[in-house]
């Protein structure tokens, strides 16, 4: 929880050099030497399945094009 407040602070506040809203957050993880821990700020509506048609609006879309997962 303390995490999400954060980052929802983080999507609120700041801007970025040209004051647009930022678009995510990229991080190096605690877990995982060298990994990499990635936060996007998109809308459901913003995020469409590997191949399927972009919705029909004006803004950014995201397509999920593959997960990986590690055990650490």
């Amino acid at each position: 929880m303390p995490t999400q407040v954060i980052t929802e602070y983080v999507r609120r506040v700041f801007r970025d050099a040209w004051g647009r809203p930022l678009q995510g957050l990229a991080f190096d993880s605690a877990q995982v030497h060298d990994g990499r821990n990635v936060v996007l700020f998109v809308q459901q509506e913003q995020c469409v399945e590997s191949g399927a048609p972009a919705p029909l609006l004006g803004g950014p879309v995201v397509e999920l094009a593959d997960v990986q997962h590690r055990a650490i």
